[in-house]
């Protein structure tokens, strides 16, 4: 079949996912009766949590699954905030997440996305990972229009960016003369692949280096730090940034937490949040899910409350 429509060029250039690719082969060859160990994306599933299936089910057997806001259910979002202000430790910091904080979303992949759109539109706008990496960010980011690098880091490290990096970064970038800025580092702990999460001392020296790296940049430059922490549970130790970074990193941190993983085992619930000291960033989120998805599942979000 012929067809003379335009495809924008960045979809045209983009690839799929490898994880999804071998996720599909290994769909396809089962289905032809093949003996498979599937250890893909999100396999093998464990058990959803009880309550947490209970709350769905009742929903279901209302017979009534109407829109909701697209922030968000009021309770699903006291629930997220309430959750992230308890596990962190919020008021240790003298302040607390509330539900204005948070926007529910179909998913991390969801949560990421509107957090980049809010600061990626052209090539000289920067998002910046360690490697290795979830290939989603550079993904993301292309499909924007947005420019991807990464930091290589060591197994010593734990694959986890040190002051060094990030002074490297931007010398890279916003303070290189270039033109291009860093709009966004995307600090994946515990990371997905390696499994490898921060030490306390890595953190408190990682936020430090990221405290003076705020205070250097010109104003309408500063960067977001983009948290994603949906694999919170997995080792041993981890020590979020959320605790230790300044006032002004704080304020363009973006957590993303999930019911994908050990806080829900629900992986095709796709349901996540996203939680931001400012209120203002989560209502421009909104706007971009409501573009894109509008509201997260209403029984997905039963489920994470």
């Amino acid at each position: 079949m012929v067809s003379n429509i335009r495809i924008v060029q960045r979809v045209a250039d983009s690839q799929t996912l490898t994880i999804k690719r071998i996720a599909a082969e290994t769909a396809a060859l089962q289905a032809q009766g093949a003996q498979i160990v599937n250890l893909s994306q999100g396999v093998p599933s464990l058990p959803i949590f009880p309550k947490a299936r209970e709350k769905m089910l009742a929903l279901v057997e209302t017979n009534q699954l109407p829109y909701c806001d697209v922030p968000g259910t009021a309770e699903a979002r006291h629930v997220a905030a309430s959750f992230v202000n308890k596990f962190y430790s919020c008021s240790n910091r003298k302040f607390e997440f509330e539900a204005a904080n948070t926007l529910i979303c179909a998913g991390a992949i969801q949560a990421i996305y509107n957090t980049l759109a809010l600061l990626v539109e052209g090539p000289n706008d920067v998002v910046a990972t360690t490697l290795p990496a979830y290939g989603l960010y550079r993904h993301q980011t292309e499909m924007l229009g947005g420019s991807f690098i990464t930091m290589s880091t060591s197994a010593q490290q734990g694959f986890m960016p040190t002051a060094q990096h990030i002074q490297q970064l931007l010398q890279d970038t916003t303070q290189g003369g270039s033109g291009r800025v860093l709009r966004a580092l995307v600090l994946c702990a515990p990371n997905n692949p390696a499994g490898t999460g921060l030490s306390e001392q890595q953190a408190i020296e990682l936020a430090a280096a990221l405290d003076t790296a705020a205070e250097s940049v010109p104003e309408g430059q500063g960067f977001a730090l983009v948290l994603d922490e949906v694999y919170l549970g997995i080792c041993s130790h981890h020590a979020s940034l959320l605790q230790y970074v300044g006032p002004r990193v704080l304020s363009s941190t973006f957590l993303v937490l999930s019911a994908s993983k050990g806080l829900g085992a629900m992986p095709g619930a796709r349901a996540a949040w996203v939680t931001c000291p400012t209120p203002t960033y989560i209502d421009h989120m909104a706007k971009v899910q409501l573009a894109c998805s509008g509201n997260a599942s209403t029984i997905s979000q039963a489920g994470l409350v």
